[in-house]
């Protein structure tokens, strides 16, 4: 099952940035505690980071600070985390709503609500709850 995840950036200067459980448990099962993970980005940057337990929740952190400030991620920068394999992932930044030719928009008609397109290929719904954790709609 081909699967993915979105965190939008509040805090650039956190250590660590968690990651959904679900996708942890779908990608990895069970031995996620402790691995290392490649983090590669468009500009052909690349970034080791540890995937830890932090209060039961995973977390990416032990080099998460060091790609915040090699790729200067500011505050409400919504990022997009896309398995390449079970050791990597690429890393796109959507910085003041722009990543390459992709864009996001604020739906201002739907409570908490955006439209994330990527390319003109797709166009994918998300729903933000309070937290600021975001749902694909189908």
């Amino acid at each position: 099952m081909y699967c993915s995840f979105v965190k939008y950036l509040q805090n650039p200067t956190s250590l660590s940035i968690d990651v959904p459980i679900t996708f942890v448990n779908q990608f990895y099962v069970q031995n996620w505690e402790d691995k290392k993970l490649h983090i590669y980005h468009a500009s052909g940057k690349k970034w080791v980071v540890i995937l830890k337990r932090v209060k039961s929740m995973p977390v990416l952190t032990d080099g998460w600070q060091t790609v915040v400030s090699d790729l200067n991620l500011q505050k409400d920068c919504l990022l997009t985390f896309l398995p390449l394999s079970h050791f990597g992932l690429h890393l796109s930044c959507y910085v003041n709503g722009v990543c390459g030719q992709s864009y996001f928009t604020i739906n201002r008609y739907l409570r908490l609500g955006f439209t994330v397109r990527i390319l003109i290929l797709f166009s994918l719904h998300f729903i933000v709850n309070r937290f600021f954790t975001l749902y694909h709609v189908t």
